[in-house]
């Protein structure tokens, strides 16, 4: 199919930011409000993040604004501080497109298939290179090794296939109930990982886990060193 037929004929998501409903259009960068699409907030405009996009919102007159010094005191009221997950995880069909207009290659870091494991009825890789869980069916979205508790729990956003946000989880804890769309529930530990990695070799043709060791073994010199 031609790519411009690929972008026009296409169905973007709808997320929900700011009490609206927005396409998210991961090729072109923005989100499009679904009630009146000539609003369009666009990504260099927000503070971005590697996990999250942010941006503080005029829920008047529905744009984003600037630093505080750049508006009088007495509109703030209208303003909203928005979190949304990065528009490349939320379109993944769109980050793709792009891709493929740029011609970036997805770097594939192993030659053997990864492993699969199923979080909260998402299937996941298990990508030890990229420290995270990739999503199968969306490769830009990976939970994180570090969002993992030591009890390898996390509270998982079954909206976003992934772990929800430190500022949720606190919001959510002091009231006492979750919504029913963020839920604690377990991982594969470290060793089960381990267990399930045996066999995969990375593209430098090394086996994975020797990989790992070796870096293990670097950082506990370098601490070593600093004592």
């Amino acid at each position: 199919m031609n790519l411009n037929n690929e972008i026009e004929n296409r169905d973007l998501p709808v997320v929900e930011a700011a009490g609206e409903q927005w396409y998210a259009d991961a090729y072109r960068d923005l989100l499009i409000n679904v009630r009146e699409p000539s609003i369009r907030l666009h990504s260099y405009e927000m503070l971005r993040f590697e996990d999250c996009f942010q941006f503080e919102f005029d829920t008047v007159n529905k744009r984003i604004v600037g630093y505080p010094e750049e508006r009088p005191d007495h509109l703030t009221m209208n303003y909203e501080y928005v979190s949304i997950r990065p528009i490349r995880t939320l379109d993944p069909e769109g980050a793709d497109l792009l891709a493929k207009k740029h011609e970036w290659i997805f770097p594939e870091l192993y030659q053997t298939p990864l492993p699969v494991v199923r979080i909260a009825g998402t299937e996941f890789y298990v990508d030890e290179i990229r420290k995270g869980f990739r999503e199968v069916n969306n490769r830009w979205n990976i939970l994180k090794y570090s969002e993992i508790s030591k009890t390898n729990e996390v509270y998982f956003d079954k909206k976003a296939n992934n772990a929800a946000y430190s500022w949720e989880i606190a919001q959510y804890s002091s009231k006492g109930k979750f919504p029913d769309h963020i839920i604690l529930t377990t991982v594969p530990s470290r060793e089960e990982r381990k267990e399930l990695l045996k066999g995969v070799i990375a593209a430098n043709g090394k086996p994975v886990l020797d990989m790992k060791e070796k870096v293990s073994e670097r950082n506990r010199i370098k601490r070593k060193q600093k004592l």
